[in-house]
């Protein structure tokens, strides 16, 4: 398999985890109050705000990580070049990998953030409308009945601020990865409502006899959090009588739905949490896809070799020496010499130059990621011998840029502002160029000669004498005439040597 293919196939590798959701066995103290509850519940939603907020930082400066790989890569010497492709091939798949999870945790994040709002603001109703008659709602004895008596209504309990007062240490905690991993302790959102009714004389503790001026009915009210209990004594032994005992659920929020969604957003913070930091060398060094890139890359094994004894050891090795043991060695082998790397890229305004760590914006990055490719087609094209004689003269392309940016983007192009053109070929390149044209051009030594002189290399052909050399009548360049004969003296040392 060619290496392009191997490293083609082992790009597209994905690795998937899935995280366990065991319900969880520990329980936190049981909050004692609605508002105690909805405090709790307030430290849920900022504990899934930060995650999400830590998940995007994270994926967005893992981003850049690729977009330099990618960008360097593009530009970088061959050395260069070589070391960044296991890590660009690694980082771009995890990259991937990470946006995948994210996508799945923040959504499942998201929909709990939805529920805890809910059971917030119904803890919060509770705190709000639990109140209870502290003085009862009276009618007196006129010595015959109560028909004429006026009722005295109640004196309510008063909802204030102070009655939200009293949060312990566990109702303070900051949300963390351990407390999800127990039950929250929050209890049902429900509401209890009842009465009371008593007969007395005087005070509430003396039953009454008859309809006397001092017996009285009272009847108190209560719409509570807590549950009431057990009944009062009887109405005859003058004490209050419960009735109407009810129960209302506000949102059906049951300890088990609670711990359900708990454990669900427990998941979904891990992953996101555990996102790997793609600038730090402990995202690649135990990664199997980087390793086996690293080993066909530097020592040309199959994609599908085994990484264990010697070539595990090598695989090890040539990682630290390349990428680093440390994180602070990582910096200086890999991310600063690639910040400091000159990138050229194109822009609105015209092909520009700077370096790596200077193209802050996506349109500088997008450009210098799409100038490697595009110049190295440019000059495999200019280097090919059919484009030859189609290449514009390089004094009019170097004229045509009236810009120091535009200029220094054209390659064999140098600028001086003095100067008239201002751009113009650089002068090894103006050289080197009239020198190949004038060997290609070189007139025969055949040219000219009458049929019975044409020997010695010549030949007669079409009524001219010509060079019989297959390589002059073939206008290579001087250039591409070496490296055959480079390319046939090697085969010859093959050949002679067999």
């Amino acid at each position: 398999m060619k290496l392009s293919a191997a490293l083609a196939q082992l790009l597209f590798i994905t690795l998937y985890s899935t995280a366990a959701r065991t319900p969880p066995s520990d329980k936190r103290t049981d909050c004692k109050t609605a508002f105690r509850c909805a405090h709790r519940v307030t430290n849920l939603e900022n504990y899934c705000d930060k995650t999400l907020k830590h998940a995007a930082h994270r994926l967005e400066t893992n981003s850049k990580a690729v977009d330099k790989l990618l960008s360097g890569a593009s530009g970088a010497a061959d050395d260069m070049a070589i070391a960044l492709a296991p890590l660009l091939a690694t980082a771009t798949t995890k990259l991937q990998n990470q946006l995948t999870a994210a996508q799945t945790a923040s959504g499942e994040i998201l929909m709990q953030l939805q529920h805890f709002s809910a059971m917030r603001a119904q803890y919060y109703a509770i705190s709000n409308l639990s109140t209870t008659t502290t003085a009862p709602a009276t009618i007196v004895g006129d010595g015959t009945d109560y028909a004429t008596s006026a009722v005295t209504g109640p004196t309510w309990k008063a909802i204030t601020p102070a009655e939200c007062d009293g949060l312990d240490a566990e109702d303070r905690a900051e949300v963390t990865a351990a407390t999800l991993s127990k039950k929250q302790g929050l209890a049902e959102s429900a509401l209890y409502y009842h009465g009371q009714l008593a007969c007395y004389a005087n005070n509430p503790n003396s039953p009454c006899t008859a309809a006397a001026a001092s017996d009285k009915i009272g009847v108190k009210i209560t719409v509570d959090e807590a549950y009431p209990g057990n009944d009062d004594t009887a109405l005859a032994g003058g004490n209050f009588k419960r009735f109407g005992e009810n129960k209302v659920v506000t949102g059906k929020i049951t300890p088990d739905i609670i711990d359900n969604n708990t454990t669900s957003l427990a998941a979904a913070a891990s992953t996101l949490e555990n996102l790997q930091d793609l600038t730090k060398i402990a995202s690649y060094k135990q990664d199997a896809l980087f390793q086996r890139l690293v080993a066909i890359i530097n020592f040309g094994v199959p994609p599908d070799s085994k990484l264990t004894g010697d070539l595990e050891r090598q695989v090890k090795s040539a990682i630290d020496t390349t990428y680093g043991k440390t994180d602070n060695e990582f910096q200086d082998k890999i991310w600063k010499p690639l910040d400091a790397q000159d990138s050229n890229y194109y822009s609105s305004s015209g092909v520009k130059s700077d370096k790596i760590k200077s193209l802050t914006s996506a349109e500088q990055m997008a450009g210098a990621i799409a100038w490697g490719p595009i110049n190295k087609s440019r000059d495999k094209q200019s280097m090919s011998t059919g484009n030859l004689a189609k290449k514009k003269d390089l004094s009019t392309v170097c004229k045509n840029h009236g810009t120091r940016d535009d200029c220094k983007g054209e390659k064999g192009c140098e600028f001086y502002e003095a100067k008239t053109p201002n751009c113009f070929p650089k002068p090894s390149e103006s050289k080197k160029e009239k020198k190949e044209e004038k060997d290609a051009k070189s007139d025969s030594k055949c040219t000219g000669k009458e049929q019975k002189e044409c020997t010695d290399g010549c030949k007669w052909e079409e009524n001219k004498c010509k060079d019989s050399s297959f390589l002059v009548n073939k206008n290579f360049s001087l250039v591409t005439v070496s490296f055959m004969t480079v390319v046939t003296f090697k085969n010859s040392k093959d050949f002679f040597s067999n």
